[in-house]
């Protein structure tokens, strides 16, 4: 994959990402799931930490920092993914 083609796909999940975000605060209200499908409900919740909950009580008076990690975390695995050599690598890495 070319690198334009990258970020043109970065972009795109950016953009998707953002919009089923803005989806979810203006149609969900916090406690209060929506049934979907018999055994699929919708809930609107806040992670205030990383994945899964973890370090919720020190990033949470520190969101520049958790920022600042997810932006290195990014660039580093776009780096991977700009420099791997093998297919099954390349996609691993996006």
């Amino acid at each position: 994959m070319r690198p334009h083609s990258l970020l043109l796909v970065v972009l795109l999940v950016l953009l998707l990402d953002q919009a089923s975000k803005s989806a979810a605060l203006s149609l969900l209200e916090q406690g209060r799931p929506v049934v979907v499908f018999p055994g699929f409900n919708l809930a609107l919740g806040f992670n205030t930490g990383a994945s899964f909950g973890l370090l919720a009580e020190i990033m949470a008076t520190r969101p520049l920092v958790m920022a600042a990690l997810t932006a290195a975390l990014t660039v580093f695995f776009a780096l991977m993914a700009l420099r791997a050599r093998h297919p099954f690598e390349a996609v691993g890495m996006r």
